[in-house]
């Protein structure tokens, strides 16, 4: 798993984590050492740094999400008893959303179980918030990229994919018009100083995945045009920072 740090203001008056492909083993002992260290790492910065909330950019539960409903045990094995540092436990602390792993199981107990975690907020597939400083205001819009780009891996032979795969496509177009539907009207109607967009899938990448083909065709021209600040992702095992020309 890979953690980042953001700084919004000159002054650094908004701080917030970044974490993706955190979700432990599938079985017993439900976590591994990295997820544990790193966990460790963001209580640490979370204090030094005085992050608000962390971004969870999905594949939450390895291998197949959540196989039963909020009452699972993997909530507390692989999350709760993983980050529960003092400087981690603030209400809503965690802004989720789903990776493809997570849609291999059941998707819906992971937004249900914001109603039993105080630290978890997941309320849909997909959704957004506005932080206000001191003298700016941040909106954080968070997608389900399998949603708009479909599955990363063969349906039939479990082969996994990369991003430019022309098999990569939305298993239900419908759905997926209605989310960008709603993602335009949703930066449309924006008056925010700093727009974050955020999804399990990236748009460009230089890892083992690489780009994905779809999102760089019709997301990331959305982006551009209501000057999104940044894009957020996670998928791909590595930390990168990537300079578009199009202004994201």
């Amino acid at each position: 798993m890979v953690m980042g740090l953001f700084a919004v203001g000159a002054s650094a008056q908004l701080n917030f984590l970044v974490m993706g492909d955190w979700g432990g083993l599938p079985g017993p002992i439900w976590s591994t050492p990295a997820e544990h260290s790193t966990a460790d790492a963001m209580n640490q910065e979370a204090a030094k740094i005085g992050a608000t909330f962390a971004l969870a950019l999905g594949d939450n539960f390895y291998e197949n999400g959540i196989k039963t409903d909020e009452h699972d045990s993997r909530f507390k094995h692989t999350f709760e008893d993983v980050f529960d540092g003092g400087n981690l436990k603030a209400e809503n602390f965690f802004k989720v959303l789903a990776g493809n792993h997570d849609h291999y199981g059941n998707v819906s107990a992971q937004i249900a179980y914001s109603a039993i975690s105080d630290r978890w907020h997941f309320p849909s597939l997909y959704y957004s918030w506005v932080e206000t400083g001191p003298d700016f205001t941040a909106e954080f819009v968070q997608l389900d990229t399998v949603t708009l780009s479909g599955d990363s891996s063969d349906p039939i032979t479990g082969e996994e994919m990369l991003g430019t795969d022309p098999r990569m496509a939305p298993a239900d177009p419908i759905a997926a018009g209605e989310q960008y539907a709603w993602l335009n009207a949703t930066l449309a109607a924006s008056t925010a100083d700093f727009i974050f967009v955020s999804g399990h899938f990236p748009v460009w990448s230089v890892c083992e995945h690489g780009p994905t083909g779809s999102l760089v065709t019709t997301l990331k021209p959305i982006l551009e045009a209501h000057g999104v600040s940044a894009y957020f992702a996670g998928h791909d095992h590595c930390e990168e920072h990537i300079d578009d020309n199009g202004g994201v």
